[in-house]
């Protein structure tokens, strides 16, 4: 008797969905539901075979205290929101002071499993010399070495720009502070992403959202809502004109630009990227603060859909930062260097743009 191929309800209805939800897409259908059914069968036994650091640390640039406001509570900040997105995802923090002497900052590259760049106020290019300012130096000694490190042992450290932070990582990537521009329209703004690509080049020709992250309904819906939804929060001034990325050798080759926004005038700006051979992303919006920010004046989506959506760039970060094996000296080391000795000060009656602050 001739095998008789039999095709389940389940994949017959899931196949449906998919087909109609991404026909304007650019997805090829049989290709979708051959990755489906693979998906269905493969899916975290690829990864939980891989080696993967499960106590990963995550070191966070500490900025300085800028407002006079709360300058009384320390010399340095973190945003805690930065700090609970990344404990939330399954990691713990180390804060860094970016002015420390270069082979302090060195030890903390060599001990930690990734590092992010929050969004902030400071300034990134000395506007009298245009030279890189001494803050976003520190930062480009850490992309630097993780690039070095890559090339010379296969070292596998990730970093995340958010805001601020994605525009450090375009500065330092293009080598060229004047790809950065200001006079953006796009402070309290809540919009979905414009992709550059179609869902199947989004599954299959990027780290960020490949199946390794998750399963590809899961990943489907996640793409969708973050096209069609207002989930994205946008508060800068400072940004990335499309006409200096496309301009920019280093960026226009090397860094793949996942989406694009336009700020209220209709001026375009890059809003996502990931390396194309490095593991550093970064967003122009900020996933935290649909998790952990509450200003009243500000339109933040924290909808049940918002927050489920923009929790996935902290997993999906986190887990990079698994496959870094960085480890501290000793575990009293370790504990000495963990933000668990700072307390987290309420300072929302102060400044409105964060609820809480670390100061280090």
């Amino acid at each position: 008797m001739k095998n008789k191929v039999i095709v389940t309800p389940l994949v017959f209805i899931i196949s449906s969905i998919i087909f109609f939800i991404n026909f304007h897409h650019g997805l090829n259908t049989a290709v979708m539901v051959q990755a489906f059914q693979h998906d269905q069968q493969d899916f975290g036994t690829t990864t939980a075979a891989a080696m993967m650091n499960t106590r990963p640390i995550i070191g966070i640039l500490a900025q300085p205290t800028l407002s006079g406001k709360i300058s009384r509570f320390g010399k340095y900040y973190i945003d805690a929101a930065y700090v609970k997105f990344v404990e939330s995802s399954g990691a713990r923090v180390v804060p860094i002071r970016f002015d420390l002497p270069v082979h302090q900052l060195r030890e903390y590259f060599e001990q930690i499993n990734g590092l992010l760049l929050p969004g902030g106020a400071i300034d990134l290019v000395d506007n009298s010399t245009h030279e890189f300012t001494p803050y976003l130096v520190s930062q480009q000694l850490f992309v630097n070495w993780a690039i070095e490190a890559f090339h010379s042992r296969q070292d596998y450290f990730p970093i995340w720009g958010t805001c601020l932070g994605m525009q450090s990582l375009s500065l330092i990537l293009a080598n060229d502070p004047s790809v950065m521009e200001s006079g953006f329209d796009s402070e309290n703004m809540a919009i979905p992403l414009d992709f550059t690509m179609n869902n199947q080049e989004l599954l299959y020709n990027t780290r960020m959202f490949s199946l390794e992250y998750a399963p590809l309904g899961d990943m489907l819906n996640l793409i969708q809502t973050l096209r069609t939804k207002n989930v994205t929060f946008n508060a800068h001034k400072d940004g990335i004109p499309m006409d200096n990325w496309l301009g920019n050798e280093q960026l226009r080759k090397h860094v793949k630009l996942l989406s694009t926004n336009l700020d209220r005038n209709g001026r375009k700006y890059a809003s996502l990227f990931e390396h194309e051979s490095y593991p550093i992303y970064a967003s122009q919006f900020h996933p935290e603060k649909a998790i952990f920010e509450w200003n009243t004046e500000e339109v933040i989506n924290h909808s049940y859909e918002s927050v489920t959506t923009n929790t996935f760039f902290g997993r999906f970060f986190v887990n990079e930062c698994r496959k870094n094996f960085h480890r501290f000296k000793s575990s009293q080391a370790e504990d000495a260097a963990l933000i668990y000795h700072y307390t987290p000060v309420y300072t929302y009656e102060l400044v409105q743009d964060f609820e809480q602050c670390y100061f280090i």
